[in-house]
């Protein structure tokens, strides 16, 4: 490596190159010298190139120079040569990637490669890489094309250019400058429209619901001082809480530094469009102590906060740049709100290049608001900071009863049997304080009214409202059944969702490619993208338009996926592959291991906590694979340390499977042998048990089938 310490007359005349070529040696001679040849060719300039064996001078520090180069407000557009070797590189191109990803750079991808599949495995490979690399529009060349395609490839990036230079940067200076007072004025049109009416069911067109009615009324609780959640009486909406906030901070000097807010609650329970109703209540007036809000998504999010507000909020033309917006913000600070809805659905691969957390933590922007939702169990260490920490409950059964009567208008006494149904049955009636559990009984029990069925557990209510998307699809295609069961297309588009759920959350993905799902799952995607369960999206890109799709809300996805194992697991033909599954999923060692990772269990109890509990209900009486592997890690030498806290894990495990007193014994005598003669739950003092602190009903109930077995 070089070193030098003083600047020369070359380098103080050295201009900044507009286009970076990220590659590895091996792809040196082969593609990039000719491609920035014919870079060249086109009319770009030897400068505006970053490529190595002309970039790089003596005297100049190899790493600073690269870093420095990636990190320039000139460098418009980084090349990424994409081949096996760049794949197997553990260090230099994956540096370049993570700093152009860190300082938002626009990345074209070109994947260079031999095979005879359509890149079907090099796109596996390239997921394993890095997910959101694999998420980017990318030029696909065959080895054996590169000579020709070439040409057509220098002519793509130099167009890329143009665009960015033009598109990007005049597109702003031209015109009418856009001030502040537009940008918020934007804002409010955007909350008005957007946040006014939801349709909560894409496959329901005529479901489409005013946003105050559905989410309004709902229970949260405070934590005081002391830890304790309380009650809060009038607080039922978000705004609620700043007005609260407000009026306390008047008489109580301790509450004016009230800046940071978090708000938990169960998936379905109505944060999303708890947010959604703040951002529109701002935008009508009713929240006028902010003069700007701010709501982002953080499954939407990419880079930087202030990237993302011009990505997710503004529109293309808006004729300010991100600087000026970010200063009026900075001066501001007081009078602005942002919300940031779902930290749990952040990335790990964005979360490594945002700065959202720091904005959370008040690291910046310490005095603007911000009130963050996410699930419980969910980021508990990234949301220690913040000054006020709500619970939404959820709806009382008045308020569900009300919903119901509104959703059944036109058909009262469908909405009175519906009732009283939930009257009836506890089960049903726990079920449905979850405003999204609510609208989704109304369905089922729209689609099966004459059989007067109804859901008892949350699984089986996602296992009817699957099986009623499919029937309306069937019905819409005029597909006929034959009886209960579904032609052989959509069964496998089924099965291919089921996979894709699975896939995606190994790799804490919520979005998808929609043109990656056409190339894996072939004849099948049309079906999959058609029946009901996905919703389509564009990304934010405004280079290139790339087409999205996500499952209507993330519990979908987690039951499929729980049901893809539940495939896996309940037949004997493929429980091999079964137990590779349960051991991901639950973090169990491999069986000739001596040890078991306690921490891995806690880990993944915090990660797939809804998987989890939703394969154990649908597997039931046949998890015992399950207890098997169980059994295999309480009976490991390793374990003799860890054994009262593994054995509070099983047991919590074995009450989520099974109501007390109820089902067989099969399961509790699978482990009884292999669990210390004195069970007990008083393992609090590990740091893993924080993942399972609100399982002690299940514990308990685990604790009373195992008791039951000696009576």
């Amino acid at each position: 490596m070089y070193q030098g310490q003083h600047s020369t007359p070359a380098d103080s005349e050295r201009k900044e190159p507009r286009v970076f070529v990220i590659h590895t040696g091996e792809d040196k001679d082969s593609f990039v010298r000719p491609l920035v040849s014919n870079l060249q060719q086109q009319g770009l300039a030897e400068r505006d190139i970053f490529f190595d064996d002309v970039s790089i001078r003596p005297g100049d520090v190899i790493r600073d120079r690269i870093i420095a180069t990636l990190s320039s407000a000139s460098l418009e557009l980084a090349v990424i040569v994409v081949s096996s070797s760049f794949l197997n590189k553990p260090y230099w191109p994956k540096l370049e990637f993570e700093t152009c990803l860190k300082n938002n750079k626009q990345i074209f991808p070109i994947w260079v490669d031999a095979n005879e599949d359509n890149f079907k495995a090099f796109s596996e490979s390239v997921g394993r890489y890095s997910p959101t690399l694999k998420q980017m529009s990318a030029r696909r060349v065959q080895r054996d094309d590169v000579t020709s395609e070439l040409p057509n490839i220098a002519a793509e990036i130099v167009q890329r250019l143009s665009t960015l230079r033009h598109g990007h940067n005049v597109t702003r200076q031209t015109g009418s400058p856009c001030t502040v007072e537009d940008v918020i004025n934007t804002l409010k049109d955007l909350y008005a429209t957007e946040y006014a009416n939801m349709r909560p069911l894409p496959w329901c067109e005529d479901l489409n619901l005013p946003l105050r009615e559905v989410y309004t009324n709902l229970q949260y609780q405070r934590r005081d001082d002391r830890g304790h959640f309380k009650d809060t009486g009038m607080i039922v909406s978000l705004e609620d809480i700043y007005k609260t906030s407000k009026g306390q901070a008047k008489n109580d000097d301790a509450r004016s530094g009230v800046r940071r807010i978090r708000v938990e609650g169960d998936p379905g329970i109505g944060k999303s469009c708890s947010c959604q109703k703040l951002a529109h209540d701002w935008s009508s007036g009713k929240l006028d102590d902010f003069k700007a809000v701010l709501f982002l998504e953080m499954r939407h999010m990419s880079g930087k906060v202030k990237d993302a507000i011009f990505e997710q909020l503004l529109p293309e033309d808006t004729n300010m740049t991100q600087d000026q917006l970010w200063s009026y913000i900075q001066e501001n600070q007081d009078d602005v709100l942002f919300i940031l809805d779902g930290l749990d659905e952040l990335s790990q691969t964005a979360r490594e290049v945002t700065d959202v957390m720091a904005l959370i933590q008040g690291k910046i922007l310490r005095n603007c608001h911000v009130l963050v939702t996410s699930r419980p169990y969910h980021c508990v260490k990234d949301l220690e900071k913040c000054h006020e920490f709500y619970k939404i409950v959820g709806y009382s059964i008045k308020n569900s009863f009300e919903f119901i009567q509104k959703y059944f208008s036109k058909t009262p006494e469908t909405a009175t049997k519906l009732s009283d149904q939930l009257f009836r049955h506890q089960n049903l009636s726990r079920i449905a304080v979850n405003p999204l559990n609510n609208v989704l009984i109304c369905i089922v029990w729209e689609d099966n009214v004459n059989e007067g069925r109804v859901p008892t557990s949350p699984a089986e209510l996602y296992e009817m409202i699957v099986y009623s998307v499919a029937k309306r699809y069937c019905a819409k295609k005029d597909i006929q059944l034959e009886g209960d069961r579904f032609p052989t297309n959509v069964e496998q588009a089924l099965r291919c969702l089921r996979k894709l759920s699975w896939e995606g959350l190994q790799q804490d993905q919520l979005q998808f490619n929609i043109d990656d799902i056409k190339e894996k799952f072939g004849h099948n995607a049309d079906d999959m993208l058609a029946i009901g369960l996905l919703t389509r999206d564009n990304s934010f890109s405004r280079i290139k338009r790339t087409h999205f799709c996500a499952f209507l809300h993330k519990t979908f996805q987690e039951y499929l996926a729980a049901y893809y194992v539940s495939e896996w697991v309940k037949q004997e033909s493929t429980s091999k592959a079964g137990i590779e599954y349960l051991r991901s999923l639950f973090g169990m060692t491999k069986a000739t291991a001596c040890n078991v990772d306690i921490e891995l269990m806690s880990a993944n109890r915090e990660r797939y906590r809804e998987v989890q509990n939703m394969l154990l209900s649908v597997l039931g009486d046949s998890s015992g694979l399950l207890f098997e592997l169980f059994a295999e890690e309480l009976s490991k030498d390793g374990c003799k340390e860890d054994k009262n806290l593994l054995s509070f894990f099983c047991i919590t495990f074995l009450g989520r499977t099974c109501e007390a007193g109820k089902a067989e014994f099969r399961l509790a005598e699978i482990v009884a042998p292999c669990l210390p003669q004195h069970i007990t739950n008083d393992v609090w003092g590990h740091a893993a048990c924080n993942s399972f602190k609100f399982d002690h009903v299940e514990w308990i109930d685990g604790e009373q089938n195992l008791g039951d077995i000696d009576d």
